[in-house]
């Protein structure tokens, strides 16, 4: 026991002795220094221009012409309509209802006739007859006269004339007329029936379809009449 006893010692000794040698200072905190402070740099201002107010022209008012107005006929159908069975009758109360319901163009129109059957339409031209359907209103024949100078029609009542009345020549070198026929519901050309020295202005069938009524005229001295002609011998029964 006695040789134990200082090596003990000796050992806390020298474990004292390590653990007080081996102790190391503590760090003293290092002073930071405050941050400096530091103003931001004038920021040199520049001053924004406003717009310059441009002044907006006045518009100069300019006068627009208007149109003249043009009267517009009225149509109450379309081309191809089908017209009433029973027409009525255009009369001195109902003159403002009328309106156009075709418009067929031709070069020159000298006379106008319907048909007794009211279905259709003869117009003579400076060259032809037309014949027009009501109810298309398209030409569906073309009749031929002899000569230019057709200034009549008219179809008797029974359907089964087309008389056409023509003029030629002038006031100063004299006239000329003639009438001529188509017979029938196919209106068969039968030409020329009479040829006359004063001109032919009118021409009408009386409403029994047994006489036809001519009008004749002349500048000179010669007296204008009225001749008839019977439908049956086409001889004519009044005077010339």
């Amino acid at each position: 026991m006695k040789h134990h006893l200082p090596r003990l010692a000796v050992s806390a000794f020298i474990l004292w002795l390590g653990a007080t040698g081996c102790s190391t200072p503590s760090p003293q905190p290092t002073s930071t220094l405050p941050p400096t402070l530091t103003h931001p740099p004038a920021s040199s201002s520049t001053p924004t221009p406003f717009p310059t107010r441009t002044a907006t022209p006045t518009p100069t008012a300019t006068s627009t012409s208007l149109p003249s107005a043009t009267p517009t006929p009225l149509l109450y159908v379309s081309p191809g309509t089908p017209l009433p069975a029973v027409p009525v009758q255009i009369a001195v109360d109902n003159a403002g209802q009328v309106s156009g319901l075709a418009t067929w163009k031709e070069d020159t129109v000298t006379a106008l006739a319907w048909a007794s059957d009211r279905q259709s339409l003869a117009v003579a031209t400076g060259k032809d007859i037309g014949l027009y359907d009501l109810q298309t209103r398209q030409r569906f024949r073309t009749l031929y006269p002899r000569g230019e100078g057709v200034i009549g029609l008219a179809f008797s009542a029974d359907g089964n004339w087309l008389a056409a009345g023509s003029r030629y020549g002038s006031e100063t070198e004299g006239y000329a007329g003639d009438i001529q026929l188509w017979n029938g519901a196919f209106l068969r050309p039968l030409g020329t029936i009479f040829t006359e020295t004063r001109a032919i202005s009118s021409l009408a069938f009386t409403p029994d379809s047994n006489l036809l009524a001519v009008a004749l005229f002349t500048p000179h001295p010669a007296p204008n009449t009225v001749a008839f002609f019977n439908t049956h011998s086409w001889v004519i029964t009044g005077p010339p």
